[in-house]
């Protein structure tokens, strides 16, 4: 038992100051997230990193086009990329408000420089799950997104699952 953790420990240490294994760490990390997000209770932790696939528009009642919005709660960034390209990264300070539109699962996002995001999620739990992550970064308490603010989970240990796989 105490090998083990000694060698976790080691492993863990030649990761951090390896800059390309720190690197891929994160990014396996961020996919961790990604395939193993689950609905937020209100209050209930955040995990660093989420991904929502919704439909966006920027007119209340203008067409909509398919959109990948990212959330990266360490870089505090939103992202939306629309048929793999990125088309916007905001930092989540420029969000002011999110509201709940007239039709279920509708959304708007606004910000305090740019036009409003109205979208459409695709599922009541995606709509519950973006309404609490937006509304905690809008209403900080504070005003400063802190990882405590925003009940946000960094121990990577329990959040996601790391693979129960090992590699030999």
């Amino acid at each position: 038992e105490a090998a083990d953790e000694f060698q976790r420990i080691t492993t863990s240490y030649h990761v951090i100051m390896d800059e390309q294994k720190r690197a891929n760490y994160l990014r396996l990390f961020q996919l961790r997230c990604y395939m193993s997000q689950e609905n937020v209770a209100p209050g209930g932790p955040l995990r660093p990193h989420y991904a929502f696939m919704v439909e966006k528009s920027k007119y209340a009642m203008g067409g909509k086009s398919e959109r990948l919005l990212t959330f990266d709660l360490l870089e505090r960034t939103m992202h939306s990329f629309k048929k793999d390209t990125e088309k916007k990264a905001f930092h989540l300070s420029s969000l002011s408000s999110v509201k709940e539109g007239s039709a279920p699962l509708e959304l708007t996002i606004h910000f305090k420089e740019t036009h409003p995001y109205y979208i459409r999620c695709r599922c009541a739990e995606q709509h519950a799950t973006l309404l609490e992550l937006l509304l905690r970064v809008c209403f900080c308490e504070g005003g400063t997104l802190t990882d405590e603010a925003l009940g946000l989970l960094v121990d990577d240990a329990t959040a996601p699952p790391a693979s129960v796989h090992k590699s030999k």
